[in-house]
């Protein structure tokens, strides 16, 4: 057996992996570049088009459960693309947050396919996807988990055919929101991973392991995913890893895991008021926080108030980001959906 893909699927239990098979597709960097704009293959529009100038090497697709890889790769970044492909695979297949809304989106796609194509159909394909952008624009701000979509929904005063595309776009919104939070845990898990499973598969060679140090290399802005989540994958007592995958998301594994000496090792810091803030505390509480609501505000609409006042009224939870959240969403209702709409904080935590 000297297929590779066959040979690190033979030995993924030997380093506790039992992902679900997954298909591999090579195409070129052109075609990668929509995907990974799109989030996923079978998407049924392109979203606004994400300006970037790096290099894809690949996109782990976890509807249809396919790495796309790009045909301009070596051999070695392709093997360890295979290796951490595995680790995705696994932790998909058992993390219930990112499982069950992948299920979710599977069962729906035949339903979003017949909404799309009977809107587009009656009236058109650029006024279709022009509404799916403002609804993108609108779930872009807020954090869609907790929020009762059919209310906010209900008072946009939508046709029929509007208020289907927008649940379509929520139903999308709930998927990228899973992903995103459970990002450092899933990049972690893949990255911890990938060398000992190579290894375990007998194809380690000195290039394999210098192109995984590239992978540690501090970004010149934000985290980096892969060393982070590593490191913190280390904190994690063996017997309580497959526990940690089922039932935790970000939020959970940094309050647990991300400890002082991760922090001193890692150096992460964040930036408050033009100051830079590298209290470990104080990053911790920012890493959950960020990890919790990935710059969006949380809100819910006040049904009683609405209803008195024949508006749109919606209660947010301040944070120290919240003024200029609330300015987008305000601009994004206003200028898209025409509605009477007042913003007010939310004496209730939410």
């Amino acid at each position: 057996m000297n297929n590779p893909y066959e040979m690190l699927k033979g030995n993924c239990s030997l380093v506790g992996l039992e992902p679900k098979a997954f298909k591999t597709m090579t195409i070129d960097s052109r075609e990668l570049d929509l995907i990974q704009a799109k989030g996923y293959q079978k998407r049924l529009y392109q979203p606004k088009k994400s300006s970037h100038d790096h290099y894809v090497a690949e996109m782990f697709d976890q509807i249809d459960m396919i790495a796309y890889i790009n045909k301009s790769n070596d051999q070695v970044i392709n093997l360890m693309i295979l290796a951490h492909s595995f680790g995705h695979s696994d932790f998909l297949h058992y993390n219930k947050y990112l499982k069950e809304q992948a299920e979710n989106m599977r069962k729906k796609l035949f339903h979003h396919r017949r909404i799309f194509d009977e809107a587009v159909r009656v009236y058109g394909y650029a006024e279709v996807v022009s509404f799916l952008s403002k609804m993108n624009d609108l779930f872009d701000l807020i954090h869609v988990t907790t929020l009762d979509l059919d209310s906010l929904i209900n008072r946009l005063n939508l046709c029929r055919y509007e208020r289907e595309l927008a649940n379509l776009v929520a139903n999308e919104a709930k998927y990228f929101e899973a992903i995103s939070q459970t990002k450092i845990m899933n990049e972690g898990w893949a990255t911890y991973h990938q060398i000992p499973l190579i290894k375990k598969a007998g194809l380690m060679s000195l290039d394999i392991g210098l192109t995984e140090l590239q992978l540690y290399e501090r970004p010149r802005y934000g985290l980096n995913l892969y060393k982070l989540g590593k490191a913190m994958w280390k904190e994690v007592e063996p017997n309580e890893r497959r526990n940690v995958v089922h039932n935790y998301c970000d939020t959970q594994f940094i309050n647990r895991y991300y400890t002082e000496a991760i922090h001193n090792e890692q150096k992460i810091a964040y930036v408050k008021e033009n100051q830079i803030e590298a209290d470990y505390i104080k990053v911790k509480q920012q890493l959950i926080h960020s990890a919790l609501y990935n710059g969006k505000i949380k809100v819910r609409v006040d049904e009683a108030l609405s209803d008195s006042t024949e508006s749109l009224t919606i209660r947010f939870q301040p944070s120290p980001n919240s003024r200029e959240q609330v300015s987008k969403l305000k601009t994004v209702l206003r200028d898209y959906f025409k509605t009477k709409l007042y913003f007010k904080p939310d004496p209730v935590k939410i």
